[in-house]
């Protein structure tokens, strides 16, 4: 009988042990899954945070390096403007100039061939 009694006995603290781990397993697996999804908000929360700092500080240095080149790109753009609009001008207004230039030539021409015409008389 007493073989017995330890038999059951050591059953009873088998089933409890059995028992007991199986709690155990289930409460830190529960707490494992707890603790997982409380990382994966938090990293979550942080690759938000880096991203919204990296998203700010990259628009930051685009626009600098976007404005920069737009500057430079301005400048070059409005030198070979005015250096293209100062070569048409100024051959238009060397055109317009020679055209209106020619009569007054031509007309000096005339002059200066009577002045000599008249020369020619005095000294003769």
């Amino acid at each position: 009988m007493r073989v017995g009694v330890v038999e059951a006995k050591v059953a009873a603290l088998k089933q409890f042990r059995d028992s007991f781990d199986d709690t155990l397993q289930r409460r830190f697996r529960e707490q494992a899954q707890l603790i997982d999804q409380l990382l994966i908000l938090r990293f979550q929360e942080w690759d938000a945070v880096w991203e919204r700092k990296f998203d700010e500080k990259f628009d930051r240095k685009f626009d600098e390096k976007l404005a920069g080149l737009e500057e430079r790109l301005e400048a070059k753009l409005e030198a070979k403007l005015e250096a293209k609009l100062e070569a048409k001008l100024e051959s238009k207004l060397e055109a317009k100039l020679e055209e209106k230039l020619q009569p007054i030539r031509d007309e000096l021409g005339e002059l200066r061939s009577d002045v000599r015409t008249i020369l020619s008389r005095l000294s003769a």
